[in-house]
């Protein structure tokens, strides 16, 4: 069953204490081990499957979806793209590309050698999104744009709901 989802998304600008908030509240969700583990692979959620695959994970504590990570490998790069909530909704994501090292000698690309090239981290309060750092480029995906806030969160709902099921 497909689920529609109207998203408006403005970008706003956020003060630099709501930064510093929502950057304490990542940092205790990374520091925590015990969540509740959901991981859906390639075809479970990738619209359209890729040459290097992907994982979706869901982090839940009591029930509640606290933290999403998003990995899409393709042939020279890697995307990870990871979701955090407070109380349900969404408050930060942070989109990272890292390109594989080409080595000349065999003229092909080492998926165990990779560089983070790009960087995106968005804030969101309400209905507003700001972006905040916008930075590099991968081969793969290009630069990060201001307008990605209204993809990301539009794209979290579709996740959240297959997360759910």
């Amino acid at each position: 069953m497909a689920v529609m989802v109207g998203c408006t998304v403005t970008h706003a600008q956020v003060d630099s204490a709501y930064i510093v908030a929502v950057d304490g509240q990542v940092q205790k969700i990374n520091e925590v081990k015990d969540y509740e583990l959901r991981t859906l692979e390639n075809e479970e959620f990738l619209e359209q499957m890729t040459d290097g695959g992907g994982d979706l994970t869901g982090m839940f504590k009591n029930g509640e979806l606290i933290k999403v990570v998003k990995r899409v490998g393709l042939s020279s790069c890697v995307d990870i793209t990871e979701y955090y909530f407070r109380n349900s909704q969404l408050v930060f994501v942070s989109a990272q590309g890292l390109e594989f090292a080409y080595i000349d000698s065999t003229a092909s690309f080492d998926p165990d050698v990779q560089q983070v090239t790009m960087e995106g981290r968005f804030y969101y309060s309400d209905s507003a999104a700001a972006p905040v750092l916008l930075k590099g480029s991968t081969r793969c995906g290009g630069a990060p744009t201001k307008e990605w806030a209204a993809m990301f969160a539009a794209e979290v709902a579709r996740l959240k709901d297959l997360l759910m099921r």
